[in-house]
């Protein structure tokens, strides 16, 4: 589906609160206009509707204006008369979930939906009103951060993972194979993804990364996910204070499993060849990709040198040993440990996974599993010992391995 959309004749209507967002993702709140800040709401409900060229102008969160919504969410309902009627106020949720490689917010917006076939203006008054609750995700603002990201590129992996790696999961197992682990995405943006298809000189000729790192642009991008603890069955966090009892581990592990035997079930058809590539329901038509290509492009880890991994493990030691030092003898023991283990455990263990070489059941896997990136349901509300189904987030660390 092509993302130029059609012209609309109306007006926007304001919402019940004024925010706008910075590069960062995190919510400011306005009381007064500022020229230089892009508003997330029209200023006046007179104004003219001027219709987006491509869905493409939207690159940040600036871009995020009332008439973005609006063509996300037609694009995405393939319904064209949609109008949003409210944007509620922007929210941070950069600390409800541990988040270090992005910023994170969230948004409230209604909607109404005419009839399909129906215009907009002919259904001012009728049609389905409908809300939807955004996860809004951007690059981090912190300048050590980004420069780290020039090598990682987490945001860059989930913006890939949710536009083409779950269509290429579904070459193998089928359409909607995964949809039941995952929140929906109503739009994703990245400049590095954009430009995959356009390396830069250095990247064609893989030159050592102190040659293109340092000019290689920060990453700019927006991913607009779906909030799934407002979906009609609750989703909820575990408390990660607390190990997971079992049956949440069953679950857990029956998932897992077949995350990991969908990629596998991938790996092997591709190197038999035995994919062919197929049309969506949008039109777009997806390939296949050899998995030495997949799994070289995929080896996210190892795309941060080495010795950015030893400095890490160093200030990891540093810290460990200042925490213990406070309670003086009584954790004498514990500091010798603690000092074997960084400087010849965590050493050794570094050193085997940089050299270490693909195996016949390397898959691909998640990266950062853990409770704060697992979200259940339950038949029982009230019963928490009774995991239903669970959603899977935050695909930002993918890798093969």
């Amino acid at each position: 589906m092509s993302d130029e959309l059609p012209v609309a004749e109306t007006t926007t209507k304001s919402s019940s609160g004024s925010a706008r967002l910075n590069d960062g993702g995190s919510s400011v709140a306005t009381e007064t206009t500022n020229a230089s800040a892009m508003p997330l709401t029209s200023t006046s409900s007179s104004a003219k509707y001027e219709a987006l060229k491509s869905l493409s102008d939207i690159r940040t969160t600036r871009d995020l204006d009332e008439e973005g919504v609006r063509d996300i969410l037609r694009r995405f309902t393939s319904n064209y008369g949609l109008q949003v009627t409210e944007m509620g106020a922007l929210e941070d949720m950069s600390g409800l979930n541990d988040a270090f490689n992005s910023s994170i917010c969230s948004m409230e917006i209604k909607v109404r939906l005419p009839p399909q076939g129906e215009s907009s203006s002919s259904s001012a008054d009728g049609g389905e009103e409908k809300t939807f609750h955004f996860v809004i995700k951007s690059p981090p603002s912190s300048s050590f951060v980004k420069m780290m990201h020039k090598f990682s590129r987490p945001f860059f992996n989930e913006i890939m993972w949710y536009e083409d790696l779950v269509h290429l999961l579904e070459l193998a197992n089928g359409p909607g194979c995964i949809d039941h682990l995952l929140p929906k995405c109503y739009f994703a943006y990245s400049n590095y993804y954009e430009g995959e298809s356009n390396p830069s000189c250095c990247e064609k000729r893989s030159c050592p990364w102190f040659c293109y790192v340092p000019c290689k642009p920060a990453e700019v991008g927006i991913l607009i996910l779906e909030n799934i603890k407002f979906r009609e069955r609750q989703y909820r966090m575990y408390d990660k204070s607390k190990p997971l009892d079992l049956p949440h581990v069953r679950l857990v592990m029956k998932e897992l499993a077949n995350f990991h035997g969908m990629w596998l079930r991938y790996k092997f058809m591709a190197q038999k060849g035995e994919l062919e590539p197929k049309v969506q329901a949008d039109g777009n038509e997806v390939s296949p990709v050899p998995w030495a290509v997949f799994e070289k492009r995929h080896n996210t880890q190892k795309r941060m040198p080495k010795m950015v991994y030893t400095q890490l493990k160093n200030v990891a030691k540093r810290t460990v040993l200042r925490i213990l030092a406070k309670y003086g003898n009584d954790e004498a023991e514990n500091v010798e440990k603690c000092r074997q283990f960084f400087n010849r455990t965590a050493k050794a263990k570094l050193d085997e996974y940089m050299q270490s070489e693909p195996t016949p059941v390397y898959t691909l896997c998640h990266g950062d599993f853990w409770s704060n990136n697992i979200l259940f349901s339950y038949d029982d509300e009230n019963n928490a010992s009774s995991p239903r189904d669970l959603v899977i987030i935050d695909y930002q660390l993918i890798n093969v391995g």
